[in-house]
């Protein structure tokens, strides 16, 4: 289960097919993955349970 507090690395390596789903949305590992899913999402104005539900969904 992905969480919102999980980095985007975290998410990455606990589901690699991720990568295309946040990459859709302009999320990427840059400088390490180090911003969690929840500041992406907010960063990029989606929904954190949209973007999490879309990811388990990959």
């Amino acid at each position: 289960m992905i969480s919102p507090d999980m980095t985007v690395a975290e998410v990455l390596r606990k589901k690699p097919a991720a990568k295309r789903v946040l990459f859709k949305y302009g999320i990427c590992d840059c400088c390490g993955g180090n911003v969690k899913i929840k500041d992406a999402a907010e960063f990029r104005g989606l929904k954190v349970e949209d973007l999490i539900r879309e990811i388990e969904e990959v």
